[in-house]
């Protein structure tokens, strides 16, 4: 799989038009299109959500011993007696993002 990497597309947007109208009065018309084409695949780009990139995890609730236990590092959360597993949103061991709580 081919990295991702998010950019910001509005400064190369910019850049990209500014080095098309120099092409535009230095060659021809032809080299200026592209260049031109060239910035508008930039603009039409979807943009990336960061969150989306973030690596995400299950977490298992024993309700006997009130723990949390994530499953991709197996790290146990101990809750406390008023504390809900719908809290938990992290798994403060490896840092992954629960995506969804299994009973």
């Amino acid at each position: 799989m081919d990295k991702v990497r998010p950019i910001d597309a509005t400064p190369l947007e910019k850049e990209m038009m500014e080095y098309a109208q120099y092409i535009g009065r230095e060659t021809t018309n032809e080299c200026e299109s592209t260049a031109e084409s060239c910035a508008d695949m930039v603009s039409s780009a979807p943009t990336i959500d960061p969150e989306s990139l973030r690596p995400k995890t299950r977490m298992k609730y024993n309700a006997l011993d009130r723990t949390v236990t994530c499953l991709s590092c197996l790290g146990d959360i101990k809750l406390g007696d008023y504390d809900n597993p719908e809290d938990v949103k992290y798994c403060p061991f490896c840092g992954l993002k629960a995506e969804e709580l299994l009973q």
